[in-house]
């Protein structure tokens, strides 16, 4: 089980432990004859484990959507870390793609680059790559970066889908609590969603998020692995992100799509 997996479970144990030892809690206060607790006299420690109570309870509620969102942001940053990870690599042990014009074309300051060590040059360029990408939408923001190092390829369209999805829905928790906006809402019309409506990320949407993370990067994985001869992994099959708020007919296909820029 992955560190994002464990700590939403981990979560979500210590959570419910919370709300029922704060409810055992004002249980005992009311079997207290004679001495009504006010407000105004809670000690801070009761206060804040109430307060801690009724978040935990709201996340009970959604089904951990808080958590689950915030554990998506660092989803997200791992498959960017494993994409510009793998080219970092790959210009440092397979020279002659150092020679293909994205790389070759890279400008940079003389004296600055003059600085650097051999690896941190290498860094410094993957940086540089990154940052001259056409497309940061979906699969396409790491494929860009992929192609620079002939690594890009074909993937499963419904894969490409769940990919976009996850980065719209990412940025939202990173940047408006997983509230929809018009840019979401716009962006994403086949999660069925509205301007100021919350989005629903409870566990299975977020761990088909996860498997989907994983399905991409043994994507990835098996390019590297036809490169040197090896053999490849067995891929999952891909499903479609089960939010509850989807048109029926919001469905996305499974054929392979040879267009890595299609999203």
């Amino acid at each position: 089980m992955c560190a994002s997996a464990r700590l939403a479970l981990s979560a979500q144990g210590a959570a419910v432990d919370l709300v029922k030892a704060v409810e055992e809690y004002e249980r005992f206060k009311l079997r207290q004859e004679g001495e009504p607790v006010e407000p105004s006299g809670k000690s801070p420690q009761l206060k804040e484990a109430e307060e801690l109570a009724s978040l935990a309870k709201t996340e009970i509620e959604s089904d951990f959507r808080l958590l689950h969102g915030h554990s998506l942001v660092g989803v997200w940053g791992a498959l960017e870390a494993m994409a510009s990870d793998l080219v970092l690599a790959w210009l440092i042990n397979v020279p002659e793609v150092r020679m293909r014009p994205q790389v070759a074309g890279i400008k940079v300051s003389l004296v600055e680059f003059e600085r650097l060590s051999s690896e941190e040059r290498m860094h410094k360029i993957v940086r540089e790559l990154d940052r001259a990408s056409s497309s940061r939408a979906g699969i396409a923001r790491f494929e860009d970066l992929l192609d620079t190092v002939m690594l890009s390829g074909s993937y499963d369209s419904a894969l490409a889908q769940n990919i976009y999805e996850m980065q719209q829905i990412r940025n939202l928790f990173a940047h408006r609590r997983g509230v929809a906006d018009m840019h979401f809402v716009t962006a994403c019309p086949q999660l069925g969603l509205s301007v100021g409506e919350p989005v629903p990320l409870s566990f299975e949407p977020w761990f088909a998020c996860l498997m989907s993370s994983i399905s991409y990067t043994w994507t990835v994985v098996n390019r590297v692995n036809r490169h040197f001869g090896a053999k490849e992994i067995d891929e999952p099959p891909v499903q479609q992100l089960p939010f509850k708020t989807r048109p029926k007919d919001g469905v996305a296909n499974g054929e392979k799509d040879n267009h890595p820029h299609s999203l």
